[in-house]
């Protein structure tokens, strides 16, 4: 039952690091989807998860030190925090361990997975040699990134939003719509 769990758990913050990525393009203007039906209600949700959270903190801090937060940085929050409930839950309820210390290490990891992954890289080519936790954490931050780039670009795919100003990302209403005559 705990496998089943910590899976419907990834599955759940892999669709949440998918709407993230997809923020944080849009703030950069790279890339402004225009979710239609099931992907818009989802993403309905994440934006009615992410803006109380950005308005928030937004207003705590500018009230106490007269700065604001970049609108992008609240897509980044989530996707940080996403991925390290993941690898977080992946270590402790996917992947067995070994021992205690195995468990505390994997907890450390799944919190500071950026520098975590730098001190992985640096120790298998200092030392020459990839241990087992290494490989384990290493394989499941990778999966979990190609997953979340997957479930993005299908999303994608089946929203039908390929460009911005292409023909898939005209409103279904105008495409429908006859042709008057000139």
């Amino acid at each position: 039952m705990v496998k089943i769990l910590s899976v419907v758990w990834v599955l759940l913050t892999v669709v949440i690091n998918a709407f993230a990525l997809a923020g944080l393009l849009s703030s950069f203007g790279i890339a402004a989807p225009a979710w239609q039906g099931l992907l818009g209600t989802m993403n309905g949700l994440y934006t009615g998860l992410a803006a109380p959270i950005y308005n928030t903190a937004t207003d705590m801090i500018t009230s106490r030190f007269d700065f604001t937060f970049p609108a992008w940085s609240v897509h980044a929050l989530l996707a940080y925090a996403a991925t390290a409930s993941a690898v977080a839950v992946s270590g402790m309820g996917i992947a067995r361990r070994e021992d205690l210390v195995e468990g505390v290490k994997a907890s450390g990891f799944s919190l500071a997975w950026p520098v975590g992954i730098v001190f992985l890289i640096w120790k298998a080519i200092r030392f020459r040699l990839v241990s087992k936790f290494t490989r384990d954490h290493g394989l499941i931050v990778l999966l979990y990134f190609a997953s979340v780039a997957g479930v993005y670009f299908g999303a994608a795919h089946l929203n039908g939003d390929y460009t911005e100003e292409g023909e898939m990302s005209a409103p279904i209403e105008e495409a429908s719509a006859p042709a008057t005559p000139a």
